[in-house]
């Protein structure tokens, strides 16, 4: 099967939002490890005996502290004029969105931004109409419009063969062979 190679004028969005990804891999490590609990501490010698440098204490507090905001923040529904409250409700269940937007939230907690999509269901495939989908900051990064604050192009990363390219007209699925292999839209 023979893949249509990525248009030039997207190549090098692609590759910007890629290096844009990675530029953010270190410091999204770093904090994600103080969540995971792999942080560990250093002796500082204040209150404890220097043979507690052997322990390799590690710190717990910031997994505690972002499980508890995530659970106190109450996600706001949507409406319409057109929508009854059951309506909105269902919508707001079958999308799939009460949960990832607590997803997208604790996201937000530990790494500075979350991230979610709306992106229309195939209700012929068994899909709902809408399909709200959160994307963790770790393989996903946007370009967001200075002025308006909207997101004008996203990649999310899902492994070394698969992404998805989020521009404003179109949702782009690309896969590849490898890592550093030229990326093809998927069929």
């Amino acid at each position: 099967e023979v893949l249509s190679p990525l248009a030039a004028p997207y190549v090098s969005v692609v590759d910007a939002l890629e290096k844009k990804l990675a530029s953010y891999a270190a410091s999204n490590d770093v904090v994600g490890g103080f969540y995971d609990q792999e942080y560990r501490t250093k002796l500082l010698d204040l209150g404890l005996p220097k043979e507690a440098a052997q322990l390799r204490l590690v710190m717990g507090w910031a997994r505690t502290i972002v499980d508890v905001l995530a659970e106190r923040i109450e996600p706001v529904t949507w409406g319409h004029a057109d929508m009854g409250a059951e309506t909105a409700s269902a919508l707001w269940e079958d999308s799939g969105a009460v949960s990832s937007v607590p997803q997208a939230i604790t996201d937000m907690l530990i790494y500075g931004t979350g991230f979610i999509s709306a992106t229309a269901g195939d209700p012929a495939k068994g899909e709902p109409r809408v399909l709200i989908r959160a994307h963790s900051a770790t393989n996903t990064t946007a370009v967001i419009d200075d002025r308006t604050g909207w997101i004008t192009q996203a990649i999310t990363v899902h492994d070394t063969e698969h992404a998805t390219v989020w521009l404003p007209q179109a949702v782009v699925e690309l896969v590849r062979s490898g890592a550093g292999a030229s990326w093809s839209i998927a069929s």
